[in-house]
């Protein structure tokens, strides 16, 4: 981290950068953070040095202000090749020129499911609720995987879905068959207000 002197002037910049007779950045020499951009310490705040040589030549910018870099080095410290923006102006300028791309399925840090499970979820043939029971995600998430509105990264197709015998519903939501086919068939209720009152989660 570079601590300038109390008086800033334009040697400051020159003897810590250096001009790219190509590119016309120029580009910092001294400490650079984790990002390649330069840190500069100033007054006891930190700052990027690019933000720094901006505010050395156009004055003060609020903090939600973000300097951009229209080279894309971060080292450079050219005020020719920066622009103040907010952080959305700065996240488009990544998509358009290809910087900035979503990570998806398995890459993606908030990911709650893995490609293998993608694969069972859509092949599996039991009601929602209990295939999000079971994967620990609501029943909107499965939904989302089933119409495939979401981990499209995923190459898996739902199974043509099936008319279920009442035993085979039965199983796949984990309740007696007797005890439907009792409330059913005896109490002339439908297979759902069954599966209900046989303690199934409907």
């Amino acid at each position: 981290m570079v601590n300038p002197p109390k008086i800033i002037n334009d040697a400051f910049f020159e003897e810590r950068s250096k001009l790219d007779p190509n590119t016309g950045c120029l580009e910092w020499t001294r400490h650079t953070n984790n990002g390649g951009y330069g840190a500069v310490k100033h007054k006891r705040k930190a700052y990027p040095a690019h933000r720094f040589a901006w505010i050395y030549k156009h004055g003060p910018v609020s903090d939600d202000t973000v300097i951009c870099h229209k080279c894309d080095n971060p080292k450079c410290i050219n005020v020719e090749h920066l622009f103040a923006g907010t952080a959305l102006d700065n996240v488009r300028d990544k998509i358009a020129k290809g910087r900035l791309r979503a990570a998806k399925g398995d890459a993606s840090g908030t990911a709650k499911l893995t490609s293998a499970q993608i694969e069972k979820i859509m092949a599996d043939q039991r009601p929602q609720r209990l295939i999000a029971k079971e994967y620990d995600v609501s029943q909107s998430t499965i939904s989302l995987v089933k119409t495939r509105k979401a981990w499209l990264s995923v190459d898996a197709k739902p199974l043509p879905q099936k008319r279920l015998s009442v035993r085979q519903f039965a199983d796949l939501w984990g309740v007696p068959f007797k005890s439907i086919c009792e409330r059913v068939y005896d109490g002339k209720v439908g297979i759902r207000e069954a599966l209900r009152r046989a303690g199934s989660p409907v």
